[in-house]
């Protein structure tokens, strides 16, 4: 009877590992389709995937790259990778790390079916997707980062709805159509990186609303419009960088009020009036950067009092007046270059070279014709004495001539 009791126990033992050990190998089957793996293979054994005890997916982290041979030696080399819409079962997923030059396809939107995720990343230039608006379920995504030559279309404002993203990049793809108003919901947000995409309209006020928010950077795109007031807002801003756009208008003097500000990067785009002189209230501001604009009137004496400045770029504007004392003074990068209305102090310096060379040269005239003078004077004076000699002996001859007779 015990005997009967053991064969039946260790029978159910042996049912249970099975079922899980089923389990686990049909977990797997998108990620060995994404590996071009068998369908058995159990993905838990491979590096990069991590599984819980009773065969739960928690973290997938898979390169799909063969310049990195250590990273993708189980990987069947035949250079066609997509992420099968079978990693929306994934619902333990916490971390998504997807990446290489040999992903293609899409991204299937059955990725925010994955209610847990915290980290997605997705990198690949051989995608060829638009961005699932799906993705704005993850309500506990608190990173996402998306390249892709390949990846366009528009910003889906259903992104909005992140309510934990803390960072966004959308960085180097080929997007099109405005920044979404609705990112001004996504109250715990501290960087936002949409840069070098072809994304059009204006910058959004609303994102003056994140109190969190400590890095912008829309730069090399052809945003337009008037940079927004709101963004003065920002107080724990340090980066702001909508450089090489097509930006218009002023430079708001709200902008003063970014005490935490490290980078301002404007240049490069339609800027005009002067620049504020609340910028130089900026007391942490290291960098500096408006060049290529077509901002008029004089530097700011203002801008002198930025003690932790180190690049100051103003070239390429129409800038006039004279450079403030106390800006010659600071020991930064400074370019003004190509700025026909502003005196750089460099035509006062020539002409004082010039008064110098003036100088020096009369003072060598001078000398030379003392000396000459002189010359001259001596050997007329040699010459007169010469002349004078010879009479005296012949008076001295005639003389003793007339006492001999």
């Amino acid at each position: 009877m015990n005997i009967f009791i053991l064969l039946i126990n260790f029978t159910l033992i042996i049912l249970k590992f099975t079922s899980a050990q089923n389990d686990v190998n049909e977990k797997c089957i998108p990620i060995n389709q994404l590996l071009n793996k068998e369908p058995s293979f159990d993905c838990c054994t491979k590096g990069g995937v991590t599984c819980t005890k009773d065969g739960r997916i928690t973290k997938i982290d898979i390169n799909i790259s063969y310049s990195s041979p250590d990273e993708t030696e189980d990987i069947i080399k035949d250079k066609n990778h997509y992420i099968p819409s079978g990693f929306g079962n994934y619902t333990d997923l916490t971390y998504l790390n997807i990446r290489g030059d040999d992903i293609r396809g899409s991204i299937p939107p059955e990725l925010g079916n994955l209610t847990n995720l915290e980290y997605l990343y997705i990198y690949g230039d051989k995608l060829v997707t638009t961005i699932p608006p799906e993705l704005g379920k993850l309500s506990k995504l608190s990173y996402m980062y998306i390249h892709g030559k390949g990846v366009s279309g528009s910003i889906p404002p259903e992104l909005g709805n992140l309510s934990s993203l803390q960072s966004l990049f959308l960085t180097r793809n080929n997007l099109t159509g405005s920044i979404p108003s609705s990112f001004g919901n996504l109250s715990n947000l501290k960087e936002i990186v949409i840069d070098q995409s072809y994304l059009n309209g204006k910058i959004p006020p609303e994102l003056g609303n994140l109190p969190k928010l400590e890095r912008i950077d829309f730069s090399n795109n052809t945003i337009s419009g008037h940079i927004p007031k709101e963004l003065g807002k920002l107080s724990k801003l340090k980066n702001l960088e909508l450089d090489s756009n097509d930006l218009i208008g002023s430079i708001p003097s709200e902008l003063g009020n970014l005490a935490n500000l490290k980078t301002l990067d404007l240049s490069n785009n339609y800027l005009v009036d002067s620049i504020p002189s609340e910028l130089g209230k900026l007391s942490k501001l290291e960098k500096l950067l408006l060049s290529e604009n077509k901002l008029t009137g004089s530097i700011p004496p203002e801008l002198g009092d930025l003690t932790n400045l180190k690049s100051l770029n103003l070239a390429d504007n129409n800038l006039s007046g004279s450079i403030p004392k106390k800006i010659k003074k600071m020991d930064i990068k400074l370019n003004v270059s190509n700025n026909p209305l502003l005196n750089t102090g460099d035509n006062d310096s020539s002409l004082v070279t010039i008064i110098i060379i003036a100088i020096c040269i009369i003072i060598l005239i001078i000398v030379i014709t003392l000396i000459y003078l002189k010359t001259k004077n001596k050997v007329y004076n040699n010459g007169n004495r010469s002349k004078t000699l010879p009479n005296s002996s012949i008076g001295s001859k005639q003389t003793s001539n007339c006492t001999g007779r």
